[in-house]
């Protein structure tokens, strides 16, 4: 993990912007989830790794305003944000592409296109909705072993969700990003999926971890607040746990966010690999084994 990710999220978009050029799939990776576990807010009309005060806000709303997007919209934007990286969907690219556009823009500069349902899941790529190529509105990034990351709207912000090739219709390989590098690949990154479950603990139970992708002591007894993921679990916990078990065993969940009946039985798999009772409940030994298998 970059000291940014350990020593101030917010600084952590700053380090591509020196000019145009193509970044890693693994430093886009940590781009991205920088500006998630940094909670960077959706202010239309802002290029991350723009910091929200009020001279950026006047200044993006003397640019960029409408009636939709008024005075009002940024006087409330700075007050919720102030502080924090502030960016629209489109502008969350900037921090790496070293260069301004729209969703329509970064998709028509894309070096391969096409439609989701036919996505390889293995490489760093940025998504696209639209109702049709010429019509693209929104944009975000799917991340292998995380999902999509976005910046939602006003009202979600920042967010990192189960990949839906339904509300990401088509996908475009990036002018910005070295597809010739490494893939990310979770395993090999589990500093960033610890600073995700932190970062989901201290949003979900207030737990006052710090983010440092480092599974210690306090980690552990955090995921406590969570209680037992079973069979009929559902959320955010879950997903991250078939995420895992996928780094572990290849794609062999559907990380949907639902534990069922294939959930159980890779959980299974995996606490009688660890000397644990095969019981399908994740508690604190899974957990635990979870932490030690982490550290190798």
């Amino acid at each position: 993990m970059n000291n940014e990710l350990r020593h101030g999220l917010n600084a952590v978009a700053f380090l591509f912007m020196e000019e145009k050029r193509m970044v890693t799939q693994i430093q886009a990776a940590e781009y991205y989830l920088s500006l998630y576990l940094a909670d960077a807010i959706y202010v239309w009309g802002m290029n991350a790794p723009d910091i929200i005060t009020r001279e950026k806000i006047l200044e993006t709303y003397e640019r960029y305003h409408t009636t939709k997007y008024d005075r009002e919209y940024y006087e409330d934007k700075l007050v919720e944000g102030y502080g924090h990286i502030g960016s629209d969907c489109s502008g969350a690219h900037h921090g790496i592409s070293g260069y301004d556009d729209t969703a329509q823009g970064y998709y028509n500069q894309s070096i391969a296109k096409g439609n989701t349902k036919e996505m390889s899941k293995d490489k760093v790529i940025p998504l696209y909705r639209g109702k049709a190529t010429n019509k693209i509105e929104h944009t975000g990034v799917y991340i292998p072993g995380f999902g999509m990351f976005h910046m939602k709207s006003s009202a979600e912000n920042a967010v990192l969700e189960t990949f839906d090739k339904n509300y990401f219709k088509y996908f475009g390989y990036a002018d910005f990003i070295n597809y010739s590098s490494k893939n990310f690949v979770l395993r090999e990154h589990y500093d960033l999926w610890t600073a995700v479950l932190q970062h989901e603990l201290n949003k979900s139970y207030n737990c006052g971890l710090e983010v440092d992708g480092i599974f210690g002591s306090k980690t552990l007894e955090a995921t406590t607040s969570i209680g037992y993921l079973r069979k009929g679990s559902k959320g955010k916990f879950v997903l991250m746990l078939q995420n895992f078990l996928n780094s572990i065993y290849g794609d062999v969940l559907v990380p949907d966010a639902d534990f069922g009946k294939a959930t159980r039985e890779q959980v299974m798999r995996f606490q009688k690999n660890c000397g644990l009772e095969a019981d399908g409940i994740v508690g604190h030994d899974t957990w635990l084994a979870i932490k030690k298998r982490i550290k190798l």
